[in-house]
């Protein structure tokens, strides 16, 4: 009996370590999905910015990390191309509305 017990415990740690896991990487998508929301939105607002084809090139890069599963990396990138333009949110200036959906 203690043995079933104690079996059914390891059954349900690993299933709670399955289970953060798969809800941290959901989270880290979701973190990419938004930050590359705004920075496109940065990028559209920003066509003139003399940092414009860095900040693409960054924008670019954070999209090809989220593709591969490098969430950390993929936001890192993304938050780089919205400082380059000027529309990070700790730098205090707003990120423009998103024109045309």
């Amino acid at each position: 009996m203690l043995a079933k017990t104690g079996m059914a415990l390891v059954v349900l740690v690993g299933m709670g370590a399955v289970a953060n896991a798969a809800l941290a990487e959901e989270s880290g998508l979701q973190g990419c999905m938004h930050m590359r929301k705004q920075a496109l939105q940065a990028l559209d607002a920003n066509q003139q910015s003399p940092n414009f084809d860095s900040a693409r090139a960054s924008e670019r890069a954070g999209q090809e990390y989220c593709q591969n599963g490098i969430y950390d990396q993929g936001i890192k990138r993304f938050g780089r191309a919205l400082q380059l333009l000027g529309a990070d949110k700790s730098s205090g200036a707003p990120v423009p509305p998103h024109a045309g959906g």
